[in-house]
């Protein structure tokens, strides 16, 4: 049995990383709004086809790892088809934007061990680690059909 735990993490950061970190951020809302804006002006919301729009461009316009860049295109998908949706049904939709995203990692892009974390940032060579505390874990595997 897989099991999926969501980890709330306190970044222990330089002032170097904590820019370092600021600047993934803007890189990444600007791959998002980016994204959205392409795809709304097609009025396309199919991952395939915004990925094929817009991959290069923000790759070529960001210093942004691949897999964030993905990330972001997947996240902007899920607007799109939101925001597409309501217009479609004649509700009030405009052009999805995010002033401040908060940057979706998953298994190929984030890694965490009891004793560390792996992570990418806009730049890959972070000197030193960003060492994550993990507050107290604990799990509880309940039988299958149950819960609480």
């Amino acid at each position: 049995m897989k099991l999926k735990r969501t980890l709330k993490l306190v970044l222990k950061a330089t002032k170097d990383q904590q820019q370092i970190l600021l600047e993934t951020i803007e890189q990444y809302r600007f791959a998002y709004n980016y994204t959205c804006e392409i795809g709304w002006k097609a009025q396309i919301c199919n991952g395939i086809k915004l990925h094929n729009l817009t991959y290069y461009t923000v790759r070529n316009k960001s210093s942004l790892p691949s897999q964030l860049v993905i990330s972001a295109r997947v996240v902007a998908t899920e607007s799109l088809k939101s925001a597409l949706k309501r217009k479609k049904k004649g509700l009030k939709s405009r052009c999805p934007e995010s002033k401040n995203p908060a940057i979706r990692y998953d298994k190929r892009s984030y890694t965490v061990w009891l004793d560390r974390v792996a992570c990418p940032f806009q730049w890959a060579a972070v000197n030193q680690p960003i060492v994550a505390v993990l507050s107290s874990i604990s799990y509880k595997l309940l039988p299958v059909g149950r819960s609480s």
